[in-house]
């Protein structure tokens, strides 16, 4: 049974679904002016002032929360920044992302007759696949064929020169066509490099999405 409460104006309020956030890995830093600063202020802390429960506000009634211990810092932490005492970095923190989904495409965007099998790594361009300057990483979907086993189809960033921090697939068997996803970095670019052995017979490549900063 769900227990309905009467508010008291000092009591802390949450909707429903801000405790989730605790989950979230994903930091998301703002440059706020002075002003923003203030109105948050105003808009968040008096009712923060009992500070030893929650109220969790659904559309008809309210329920009683424990308040978590995570939530109390991140409280401290958001009324350090709002106060203007912190003096952390500013520059450098990771921004939440958007995940574009390219949707039912028709076909692959590249096939072998488009790609170089020479067992070197070589450019492949994605200005007209996604066509955003502004993408960080992508997720590709690729298939492929070999006339011998050992053969590899790999993807690794635009400028890496190793070989360890890279993605990609072996033929074990001539008769099994591998298939597999991976997510390539954008280094600023819309670029990215494949390797391909000189056995390949047979490769599709599939952008399926892109992100992009949020």
């Amino acid at each position: 049974m769900v227990e309905k409460v009467n508010l008291h104006w000092e009591v802390s309020r949450v909707i429903g679904g801000t405790l989730d956030l605790l989950e979230d890995e994903e930091r998301r830093c703002l440059d706020l002016s002075i002003l923003q600063c203030s109105i948050l202020r105003q808009m968040v802390f008096p009712w923060a002032r009992f500070r030893t429960r929650l109220v969790n506000e659904h559309v008809d009634y309210q329920t009683i929360v424990e308040m978590p211990e995570a939530y109390l810092d991140e409280l401290d932490e958001l009324e350090e920044l709002l106060s203007g005492a912190y003096d952390g970095p500013t520059e450098g923190c990771p921004v939440s992302e958007i995940f574009v989904d390219r949707g039912d495409l028709p076909g692959y965007d590249f096939a072998i007759a488009n790609l170089t099998a020479d067992g070197a790594w070589h450019n492949l361009a994605l200005v007209n696949v996604i066509g955003d300057a502004l993408a960080t990483r992508v997720l590709l979907r690729c298939q492929f064929t070999a006339s011998a086993a050992a053969a590899v189809v790999r993807f690794r960033e635009d400028g890496n020169t190793a070989i360890i921090n890279i993605a990609g697939s072996r033929v074990h068997v001539t008769t099994v066509s591998p298939e597999f996803e991976c997510t390539v970095v954008l280094p600023g670019t819309q670029i990215i490099e494949y390797y391909l052995s000189t056995t390949v017979t047979m490769c599709n490549i599939v952008v399926r999405g892109y992100w992009i900063p949020a």
